[in-house]
Formats: structure tokens, C-alpha cells, sequence
């Protein structure tokens, strides 16, 4: 177990040097020294936070981990970091109790402090962060590179394009030889934003990385510079492209490429929306199996109606039924135990779209009556045929006998009955006990005979109605009264 101060901010600095590349996902991780160093990388650029934890054991922390901890609150001063017995899932825990984890993808997390050996420190530049990050940002909008130039001690950096933008440059603010080095714009800036008020550059040359540091927050940044050629009209021969190798095939791999399969069909299922599972049950190592072995040509599938057949390197692995993958999965298996359809399964669907069942028909037509004779090719059609005879029959008879009965009914003609007078309507007569003018005095009489109140604050507002009105409901309604639900009385405000 680890324990990690002030989460949020070291794990947003970190996760800016996080690579994307789904094709390497170890860069895509978070890496914890055993010497207390926070580290993380995309192979252009490599952020480290020195003394960010206690120490004591090397822990890779996926990327699921390292953008929930970086949406933490600032509130939030500690998480502890869990890693599982065999290794293979790292866990965070937070202080009010939030729990997310995610599995460790396979391979070992480059060895960061080689990239420092052999760099020299030629020229120390120092930049004020603020003034500098407004122009690198101007920059950077228009996808420019950004210069760093020391001459004479003096510091400038300035855009690399075709647009004049402006450039920040501060006098007597280097120490070493004179250099030059150019850069992405979004890494430099992403470094200084990880600075505080000053940043020292230490440049060795402008095509060895530079080193952003900071010493007050422990943070040093390794920016790799972008090598302009010296001469543009030079022609340079395309490498030609380097085909992915191809794997062997073992028993292992097929299971693996099993489970991958299924659980990524899942999770291509659960967007249905009558399924009852979200997806994510496939992790980075299924994905990224069945992506390999796709790249290099080895994995193909043939499709067979709802069943979907994967093989590799013509070898059959694995049958999926669409149908059962969306329904009986998710509500019969929870546990997603892949269900095994078998190569003969496959054989003999084959079979029946190879080998239809053939009908000849043939359409002979008397007066306005078609008649459809069907030749069976097989014994089984004949019993077939005469079901459809006696049905024949039966609808002939059924039609015989409406017609008879329509015959002897035809003398009956249908009339349009005489529209009825409509009853002229009749003014309801108020009941003896129901009051007829509504003021406060004729109210409070008709409540009090019913164990009622009835209040005005003044002439003209509301008369309201308190106390076991539920009985008197209808009466109230027929008077004109309201419900009010929060305050659970009546009223009504008269007319002027």
C-alpha cells in the first residue's frame, strides 16, 4: 500500500506527459520510483516529481487510475494506492471513501534515468513563467514552433512561421555558451505551466533534450527538441514500410483470443439498448491482443447469418452467436464464461446456405380465378399440398354460406335513424345548505356548520378554508375553491 500526498495536483502534472498511443499502453501509465520519484512519459517528453511519496517499492499506476486521481478536489490531501497479490491490478482509495482500479497492461516501464546520462549543461537559461506562457500560447494557436535562442546572456524565445507574433525576451538572464533549440509548442508550454514564478531551461544543444526544472516544487520536465533541416530541397527516399511480424500460433494464444473475442463482443453488445449490462469488460491486454494479430493479417472472420467465425491463420478458434452474446450472457451468465460453439456447427450452417430447398411453381390462369399448382421435390411436400387443398375447400364453403345469408337479408334496408332533440340544458338550482355569494360572512357560516374556518386577512385578498375539509371536497370544488398542497387549506379570492 501507498500513500500519495495532494493527489490531485501530482497526478494532473503527470497526466500531461502520459502518452495516448493505443498501441503502447505501458507510456499511457504513471510510474512511482521506490525512491520516492513520480514519473510519467509519452518517449518525447518525461515529467518528474521528486519526493512526491514515501518510497519503498516500484508501482505502475494504469491511466484509468492517474485521470481519476487527477479529477480529484484540492480539498482531497491524501489517496492510497493498493496493488493485488499477483500484481496485476492496482486500486486507489480516497479519504471519503471513493474506490476505482484498473489492470496493469503487460511490459516493464522504461528506465527514465538513462535519458539523463551524457546530457551536459552548456546553457542555463532562466524565463519568468507568466510573461512567457503568454506569447508561447499565441504560438501555439497557430500550431507554431517556438524558438529559444541564448545570445550574450540574453534569453529569447519567439514563434517559428509565417505569421509575426509577439516574443518575449529578458536581458543578462542565461549563463553558459551561446545556443539554439526549437521546440513543440505545447510541450514547452505544458512544462512551464508545471513551474512556479521561474523556470530554469538547461540546454545542452539544439538536438539533445532540454531539462524544464524547477527547484522549489522538485519538478524537472525533459522536452525533446524538433530537428529543423538545414537544407529544404534536399530529396530524402520514403523508408520502405516495415510489415508486422507474424506471431505463432499456440493453444494459449487461442484461449486467450477466445476470451478476448467474447468479452469485446460484450462489450459491442451492451449499446443495445434492451441489453442490461454496460460495457468495459474487455481490458488493454484483450484489445490490444486481438489487435495485433488483426494488424498482421492472421485473425480473420466469416460471417454465417447471426454466428460470426474467427480463425487464425486459417485454424478455427472461436463461433460468437450475436443473438445469445446480447440476451443469454448477460441474464444467464453473469460471470461472462464464454459459451463454445464448435467448428462442426459452422460446417453445417455452411451447408444449408450452400444447399437451399428447391420449389418449382408454375402460375396457370382461368378467367378471374389464378390457381398455383406447386410441385414438391421431396416427400415431405405432399402432405404440405393437401393441407393447402382442404383450407381451399373450407374458405369456398365459408364463402357460400355468407353469400346465402347476405341473400335472404337483402330485403332489410338500413334506415338513418332521426337525430334525437338535444335536452335543452337545465341550471342547476344551488343547494339549500351551499351559499350563494361568496364574501366572508356567508363562509364563515357555511364552515362553521361544518367544523370549519374561515379566514381574510383583508377585503379583497384570499378567503382560505382550514381544518378536516377532506369530506367537504366536492362542495368546495363546486364553489370554486382551490387546494393548496404545502399550506393544505382552500381558497378562493372573490370577485370584485
Amino acid at each position: 500500500m501507498a500513500k500519495v500526498n495532494n493527489p490531485g495536483k501530482l497526478f494532473k502534472t503527470l497526466l500531461k506527459s502520459c502518452s495516448t498511443d493505443a498501441t503502447r499502453p505501458i507510456l499511457g501509465c504513471a510510474y512511482l520510483a521506490e525512491n520516492g520519484d513520480a514519473v510519467s512519459t509519452d518517449s518525447y517528453r518525461l515529467t518528474i516529481v521528486h519526493a512526491a511519496w514515501g518510497g519503498g517499492a516500484n508501482i505502475i499506476v494504469p491511466n484509468e487510475v492517474v485521470r481519476g486521481l487527477a479529477k480529484a478536489k484540492a480539498a482531497i490531501k491524501t489517496a492510497e494506492l493498493t496493488v493485488s497479490d499477483d500484481g496485476g491490478f492496482v486500486k486507489a482509495t480516497l479519504p471519503d471513501g471513493t474506490e476505482f482500479g484498473d489492470e496493469l497492461p503487460h511490459g516493464k516501464y522504461p528506465m527514465y534515468t538513462k535519458l539523463f546520462e551524457g546530457l551536459k549543461d552548456n546553457t542555463t537559461a532562466y524565463v519568468k513563467t507568466k510573461e512567457a506562457l503568454a506569447v508561447i500560447r499565441e504560438h501555439v494557436k497557430c500550431k507554431h514552433e517556438v524558438r529559444v535562442d541564448v545570445y550574450k546572456d540574453n534569453v529569447r524565445i519567439y514563434g517559428y512561421g509565417d505569421e509575426r507574433l509577439p516574443e518575449w525576451g529578458c536581458e543578462k538572464a542565461a549563463e553558459g555558451m551561446d545556443n539554439i533549440a526549437t521546440f513543440n509548442g505545447a510541450w514547452l508550454r505544458d512544462a512551464l505551466m508545471a513551474c512556479g514564478d521561474t523556470a530554469e531551461l538547461h540546454i545542452d544543444s539544439g538536438i539533445r533534450p532540454m531539462i524544464v526544472k524547477d527547484a522549489e516544487r522538485n519538478i524537472e520536465v525533459l522536452v525533446m527538441p524538433i530537428n529543423r533541416p538545414t537544407n529544404t530541397t534536399k530529396a530524402v527516399t520514403p523508408k520502405p514500410e516495415r510489415k508486422p511480424e507474424r506471431k505463432p500460433v499456440n493453444p494459449a494464444v487461442k484461449h486467450d483470443l477466445e476470451t478476448a473475442l467474447y468479452k469485446i463482443a460484450i462489450d459491442r453488445a451492451a449499446n443495445d439498448p434492451d441489453s442490461r449490462v454496460q460495457g468495459g469488460n474487455a481490458n488493454c491486454k484483450h484489445r490490444n491482443l486481438v489487435f495485433e494479430y488483426e494488424r498482421s493479417g492472421q485473425l480473420t472472420h466469416d460471417e454465417l447469418d447471426d454466428l460470426t467465425s474467427w480463425y487464425v491463420d486459417g485454424e478455427f478458434v472461436v463461433c460468437i452467436e450475436r443473438r445469445w452474446s446480447k440476451r443469454k450472457i448477460h441474464l444467464t451468465h453473469p460471470e461472462l464464461k464464454p459459451f463454445k460453439h464448435k467448428a462442426d456447427l459452422v460446417a453445417a450452417r455452411k451447408v444449408e446456405q450452400a444447399e437451399p430447398v428447391k420449389v418449382e411453381a408454375t402460375v396457370t390462369e382461368h378467367a378471374d380465378v389464378t390457381a398455383i399448382e406447386i410441385k414438391p421435390t421431396k416427400k415431405e411436400d405432399n402432405d404440405m399440398e393437401n393441407r393447402i387443398k382442404e383450407l381451399e375447400e373450407q374458405l369456398k364453403a365459408t364463402r357460400a354460406e355468407l353469400d346465402a345469408v347476405w341473400k335472404e337479408n337483402e330485403h332489410l334496408k338500413r334506415s338513418k335513424p332521426e337525430p334525437k332533440a338535444e335536452p335543452k340544458a337545465e341550471t342547476p338550482e344551488p343547494k339549500a345548505d351551499m351559499p350563494t355569494a361568496i364574501t366572508l360572512e356567508t363562509m364563515q357560516a357555511w364552515a362553521g356548520e361544518r367544523n370549519l374556518i374561515a379566514t381574510q386577512k383583508r377585503p379583497g385578498t384570499c378567503i382560505w378554508v382550514e381544518g378536516e375539509s377532506k369530506p367537504y371536497a366536492d362542495e368546495l370544488k363546486e364553489l370554486g375553491f382551490r387546494f393548496a398542497k404545502k399550506r393544505k387549506s382552500w381558497y378562493l379570492t372573490p370577485a370584485e
